[in-house]
């Protein structure tokens, strides 16, 4: 089951990791044959990482199971599957720390960002029965906004703050106010 994960995740993510790198959609089988054989590792910016990547293989979890084997260490997602298409994650294993929140919900704390719009936290959320990523962004109006980047690639901000804020009160604020709006269910 986890080898048709790998698969399945691999063939959502490609179109991602060829277009976040700026090529045409349609040279993503080639390119990322192109990477598997290179020599050459290439870097992921941290856009792509944060808005297109990260989601992309998220939104594909649809149980605990494998979201507790994903996510619950960085290397999973952040080395050992970009490694095998030669692409090198922006951040080192260690520069992340996971924060398991319970009920399926993991926090990934990022290095405090310099530049608009990177994230500060990826909260990775159950949501009727799959995952989504739930950013903490710096921000140029405020310091921070909420946001969460679309399986079509489109993004959604939800509110924003100035507060300085721990993994466990960006859990509460995405609980009491952006969490809710998600579930189709009432």
């Amino acid at each position: 089951m986890k080898k048709n994960f790998i698969i399945a995740l691999f063939l959502l993510a490609l179109p991602f990791f060829a277009n976040g790198m700026g090529m045409p959609v349609s040279e993503d089988i080639r390119a990322a044959e192109s990477a598997a054989t290179s020599d050459s590792v290439q870097v992921m910016r941290p856009y792509e990482y944060f808005f297109k990547y990260l989601p992309s293989c998220v939104n594909v979890m649809n149980t605990q199971d494998i979201a507790d084997f994903y996510l619950k260490e960085p290397s999973a997602l952040n080395t050992k599957f970009l490694s095998t298409f030669n692409i090198q994650s922006p951040f080192a294993d260690s520069d992340i720390k996971v924060h398991n929140m319970g009920d399926g919900i993991y926090i990934w704390e990022f290095p405090e960002p310099e530049d608009v719009p990177m994230c500060l936290y990826v909260a990775m959320v159950p949501v009727d029965g799959k995952y989504k990523c739930l950013t903490l962004e710096k921000s140029i109006m405020v310091k921070w906004v909420v946001g969460m980047a679309h399986e079509d690639g489109s993004h959604s901000s939800f509110l924003e703050t100035d507060a300085s804020l721990s993994a466990a009160d960006f859990l509460k604020l995405l609980k009491d106010k952006v969490i809710p709006s998600l579930n189709s269910k009432p």
